[in-house]
């Protein structure tokens, strides 16, 4: 996926991620701890995703656009590039799909 990510042009950043579904309760001390633990980025919405996909013991990634930014205050949903970034990352999970198709062809 990274290298699909990166073949589209866009800044891309790779690293862990703090999931939580406390949707707006990520204070600046929660977050400062989830940074020290070597976190890049807080996302709201991708562990439910993901721990069904565990469940079931699928394979599963995720790609994230940057929205906010809670350590300046910048609200990035107010920002029309934010979703030009959501289109490019569908781009990016198509263009994934029909790599690992022709993957699964030439096997």
């Amino acid at each position: 996926m990274i290298e699909v990510a990166k073949a589209s042009g866009l800044t891309v950043h790779v690293g862990k991620v703090w999931s939580t579904d406390a949707i707006l309760r990520e204070t600046r001390e929660v977050i400062g701890k989830a940074v020290d633990q070597g976190a890049v980025a807080v996302d709201m919405v991708s562990s439910a995703f993901l721990t069904i996909c565990q469940l079931y013991k699928v394979p599963a990634t995720v790609i994230l656009a940057v929205s906010d930014n809670v350590i300046t205050g910048e609200m990035g949903f107010m920002n029309p590039d934010y979703y030009m970034a959501e289109g490019s990352m569908i781009n990016i999970a198509f263009n994934l799909i029909k790599k690992m198709e022709g993957a699964a062809v030439t096997k």
